[in-house]
């Protein structure tokens, strides 16, 4: 992956497909793509695949690049990929840069990725590496798992990955074991009982149950299932069971002036995920808050206010 040349008439404010695209936008996608091709360097190190996903996938398809009101990039990888680029990315990332695995509060659901930094930055030599965009940015992957082909066996599956991430969300709503419901506290109990553990009820507890949810979610890793899915989607839509055929190899689409690599059933996963009329534009939103920085941007102007600082004119438009 060969990351384009930008100059500074590449990130202008644009109306494309109705929407205004802010030129800090434009930065942080550029910033975006400098993060996928450190991920990029490393999957080719160790023989690993990714595909571009979701509205990613979904820009690629239909506009060749970024969707005009998508403000992040997503990417797939199957378990066996993942777990080594977890392994290898942990050593092998640029400094600054670092692997995440943590709960989303917004949506109370765990998920995986690479970020080029954990806080605002304003040093020169960070601007001048991103493209002028002080925020931290990412690449958020999720991972396809294995899932039981016999529906008894994956409605038993499906009740041991709901009754994890279902406890973790009450937990998050409730404040502390102590304060949920009865019915909660039995998922706990038949998760134990069915899984032969035994978990802490502490402060640590939601954690460790979004992090069993991913080992359940893992569960037929070493099976070749006809069936596969991202887990967590799956408990909530059943439209994200999706067949292997789609997702175990790779062609390439452009993507902002690169030939990226996508599923090579894109246009049968696309038609499940966003329905047969996906090459439709719909403005549907990002999935979270416009832009992701919104709270890293309130928090720069914030600090540019309390310290008398003249606010420079790139954050201005």
């Amino acid at each position: 992956m060969n990351m384009r040349m930008y100059t500074e008439d590449s990130f202008r404010g644009e109306v494309r497909d109705g929407f205004y695209i802010r030129p800090m936008i434009k930065r942080a996608w550029a910033a975006q793509l400098k993060v996928l091709q450190e991920i990029d360097s490393v999957c080719k190190r160790h023989s690993l695949m990714w595909f571009m996903d979701f509205g990613t996938l979904l820009g690629a398809c239909r506009e060749q690049g970024y969707i005009a009101w998508d403000d992040d990039i997503d990417i797939g990888m199957l378990r066996g990929d993942f777990e080594l680029f977890k392994k290898y990315a942990r050593e092998e990332l640029p400094e600054g840069f670092f692997w995440t695995a943590k709960c989303n509060e917004e949506s109370n659901e765990q998920f995986f990725g690479v970020r080029n930094s954990d806080h605002v930055r304003m040093d020169e030599k960070f601007l001048e590496q991103f493209y002028g965009c002080p925020y931290a940015v990412g690449v958020d992957i999720f991972v396809y798992d294995a899932v039981p082909d016999d529906t008894k066996e994956r409605e038993i599956f499906m009740v041991l990955l709901s009754s994890a991430v279902n406890s973790a969300e009450a937990i998050s709503a409730a404040g502390c074991y102590e304060a949920c419901s009865e019915e909660v506290h039995g998922w706990i109990s038949g998760l134990e009982d069915s899984l032969q553990i035994s978990l802490k009820k502490d402060e640590a507890l939601k954690a460790e149950l979004y992090s069993l949810s991913d080992r359940i979610g893992a569960m037929y890793f070493d099976v070749k299932t006809e069936n596969m899915a991202i887990s967590r989607c799956l408990i909530q839509d059943r439209r994200y069971l999706i067949k292997r055929e789609w997702v175990e190899r790779t062609t390439y689409l452009p993507f902002e002036g690169e030939a990226l690599p996508v599923p090579i059933g894109y246009k049968e996963l696309l038609s499940a995920y966003y329905g047969e009329d996906y090459m439709i534009p719909q403005r549907d939103g990002a999935g979270h808050d416009y832009p992701y920085f919104k709270d890293q941007e309130e928090r720069l102007l914030q600090w540019f206010a309390a310290n008398n600082i003249k606010v420079p004119d790139i954050f201005k438009e």
